[in-house]
């Protein structure tokens, strides 16, 4: 894998859907320290931001259904934690693609606070953003360990959700159709 090379052609890269968590920079700087691989000009939000939240926030279908596949993924959440992925995949669980939808479900039920979660992907949209809600509100209450080290996952030390980039973010996602073969 390089960051090069997702870069170039907008597909997720093997390091980052682990440490969905980690920075494009991060993975660019161990590649690079490994392997010799040449680092590449980043953003600042790819400097700053997981790759997992930038694919689910500001990606096209294909890397927000990647994103949400790779939140439910056991040696992802593992590598990476999930305590900070409910409230991407909440925001997934309205994508407009029923495929993003029904992985996002599907992932979040991974997480023990939402083993149970009732969601639908193909209900309507009113009961989808209703779903969505009841899960940030579930995520808001819950106590959070000191969440310092997830800066790049949009959480403050607190573990409160950084809701004015997470917006910003939402606002630059990638609305070109695109037909995901299942």
């Amino acid at each position: 894998p390089t960051v090069a090379a997702e870069l170039s052609s907008g597909r997720p890269n093997a390091c980052n859907l682990c440490h969905l968590d980690q920075t494009l920079e991060w993975t660019a700087k161990h590649l690079n320290s490994w392997y010799g691989t040449p680092e590449v000009e980043l953003s600042t939000d790819q400097k700053t931001i997981s790759a997992g939240v930038l694919w689910a926030l500001t990606g096209d279908a294909g890397q927000r259904v990647l994103a949400a596949i790779g939140m439910g993924r056991e040696p992802a959440r593992q590598a990476s934690g999930d305590d900070w992925m409910v409230p991407f995949l909440a925001s997934l669980l309205e994508d407009p693609y029923d495929a993003v939808r029904y992985c996002a479900g599907r992932s979040l039920r991974k997480i023990a606070a939402f083993k149970d979660l009732a969601y639908d992907h193909v209900a309507p949209p009113e009961e989808r953003a209703g779903v969505a809600r009841r899960v940030l509100q579930t995520w808001v209450a819950q106590p959070r360990r000191d969440s310092s080290t997830h800066a790049a996952t949009l959480t403050d030390r607190e573990g409160k959700l950084q809701e004015d980039v997470f917006e910003r973010l939402r606002q630059l996602r990638d609305n070109t159709e695109l037909n995901l073969a299942e």
